[in-house]
C-alpha cells in the first residue's frame, strides 16, 4: 500500500513539473505579442516591424526547429535529463531577459538572441513532455495528456492577457 502511495505521490509530482513547464512554453511564446509595440517605441524601431518582429518569431522558430532533434537526445540520453536542462535554460535565459535593461549598451539583438535560446530550452521542454508521460506513468497517459493540453492552450491563451498587464507597469 505505501509503494502504491508513493508512486502516485512521484507521478503527481512529475506531472505538476510537466504541465508548469509546458504552461510556461506556451505562455513565453504569445506573451510578447502585445508588447511588441513598446517595445519597438523603447528600440525606436518605429516604422520598420522587421528587427522587432524577431523578438516573437527567434523564440518560435528555435521551439518549432529542434523539436525532433529534442526527441532524439531525450531517447538517447534520458528524458528527465533533457526536460531539466530545459527549463534550466528557460529560466536562465528568461532571468536574463528580465535583467537586460540593467546591462549597458544592450539592445533589441541581445534580446533576440536570449530569446532564441530561450526557444530552444522551450522546444526541449514541450518535446519531453509527452514522452515522459509515456515512460513515467502509463497507466494514466489520457489524463496526463489532458492536463498538459489543457495548460498549454491555457498557457497560448493568457499570454497576451498577462502581457498586456505588465506592459501597464512603468
Amino acid at each position: 500500500m505505501t509503494e502504491t502511495k508513493n508512486k502516485t505521490v512521484n507521478e503527481r509530482m512529475i506531472l505538476a513539473s510537466i504541465v508548469l513547464g509546458s504552461f510556461m512554453a506556451a505562455l513565453d511564446a504569445t506573451i510578447v505579442t502585445v508588447a511588441l509595440p513598446t517595445m519597438a517605441e523603447d528600440f525606436a524601431t518605429r516604422g520598420s516591424t522587421t528587427g522587432i518582429s524577431w523578438v516573437l518569431l527567434g523564440y518560435t522558430l528555435a521551439l518549432c526547429c529542434f523539436i525532433l532533434l529534442w526527441g532524439k537526445l531525450g531517447s538517447r540520453y534520458g528524458y528527465r535529463k533533457l526536460f531539466v536542462t530545459g527549463v534550466g535554460i528557460f529560466a536562465l535565459m528568461s532571468l536574463f531577459i528580465g535583467l537586460i535593461g540593467t546591462f549597458g549598451g544592450a539592445g533589441l539583438t541581445e534580446i533576440v538572441i536570449l530569446r532564441i535560446v530561450q526557444g530552444l530550452g522551450a522546444g526541449m521542454i514541450v518535446s519531453m513532455s509527452l514522452a515522459m508521460v509515456g515512460c513515467y506513468m502509463p497507466n494514466t497517459k489520457g489524463k496526463a495528456t489532458g492536463a498538459i493540453t489543457l495548460a498549454s492552450s491555457a498557457g497560448t491563451a493568457f499570454g497576451p492577457a498577462l502581457g498586456g498587464l505588465l506592459c501597464n507597469f512603468d
